[in-house]
């Protein structure tokens, strides 16, 4: 479980807006502006600065053109875990790294992420690019540690992971540990783990709050 303390990306001043990164299938990965303003000391001066926040929300519940995507050769869905990057808040920005000198470009697992409105950095016919990605979360994992257990979904494709960082943000690890416990405890009753699979799970999330 990742400590509350988070990597907040902060836009250059010379960008336009929040950058956004598109998963594919079941997730949409939003940039969520947060308020903040500092004052430089010089009275006539203003400095603005806007730390934002990575959460994942339901593909469906956004239509139109995602504005981000990621320039690759290769083919098919690109893969990408995010739950093991996740804060007390439900925010992943820790896994995001701004690019140098690129306002809004970010590198995540490899890959290069750009706003769809950038022009194409080579002359010629426009580069290879993926809007969407798919969500590759196949065991129950709490920062660095993955406890191997399936990580199951109900009928309606909601999995155990989805279901405990919906109750984000959490105000302290015990209140993600409650909330790990709460969901095993649901899985189990519903057959979707075994018992010892419920015990490994909570033992994981333990684990992991220890650092």
């Amino acid at each position: 479980i990742p400590r509350q303390s988070r990597k907040r990306i902060t836009p250059d001043n010379t960008g336009n807006g929040a950058s956004l990164m598109n998963t594919g299938q079941s997730t949409l990965v939003m940039v969520r502006p947060q308020r903040s303003v500092t004052r430089a000391s010089t009275p006539s001066v203003a400095k603005l600065t806007a730390p934002i926040a990575l959460a994942a929300v339901p593909t469906e519940t956004r239509g139109g053109r995602p504005p981000t995507a990621a320039a690759t050769l290769e083919t098919g869905l690109l893969k990408l875990s995010l739950y093991k990057h996740f804060t007390l808040a439900g925010d992943f920005g820790a896994m995001m790294t701004p690019v140098t000198g690129k306002p809004l470009h970010f590198t995540a697992n490899g890959m290069t992420l750009a706003p769809i409105s950038s022009a194409d950095p080579q002359a010629g016919p426009t580069l290879p690019y993926h809007m969407y990605v798919r969500r590759h979360e196949p065991t129950i994992v709490f920062g660095s540690v993955d406890t191997g257990v399936a990580n199951a979904k109900r009928d309606d494709g909601t999995t155990f992971l989805d279901a405990v960082w919906a109750g984000a943000p959490f105000r302290t690890q015990a209140q993600l540990l409650t909330r790990v416990e709460r969901t095993a405890t649901e899985w189990r009753a519903a057959g979707r783990i075994t018992a010892a699979e419920q015990s490994t799970v909570a033992q994981g999330a333990r684990k992991a709050a220890r650092g």
